[in-house]
């Protein structure tokens, strides 16, 4: 796959595995929650609700810091992020 283009059946191939490695029908099964991930806070698919009963009782818990293990990155993604902040921080600063 070119610049996330599928252009060929071999990308459609490629596709079509990871889509039911990684969001197959096991995500959905009612007999076992299927969690995204469990790092300081568990990530799952809500049950059926409203949207008022959503945001209530699923969006508020989650927290507003999360850990970069949530999205698959190792724990320096987090250091090499707070330290661009700061640079662009000062940069900017500087600029003012």
């Amino acid at each position: 796959m070119y610049g996330g283009r599928v252009t060929d059946d071999f990308d459609r191939r490629v596709l079509n595995t990871y889509l039911k490695e990684f969001l197959g029908d096991f995500i959905f099964d009612k007999n076992q929650k299927f969690f995204f991930s469990k790092a300081d806070f568990n990530y799952i698919i809500p049950t059926e609700a409203t949207s008022k009963e959503l945001i209530d009782i699923e969006i508020d818990k989650i927290p507003l810091f999360t850990n970069p293990s949530v999205f698959g990155l190792h724990s320096n993604a987090e250091i090499q992020y707070f330290s661009n902040s700061v640079k662009e921080l000062w940069v900017n600063t500087l600029l003012m």
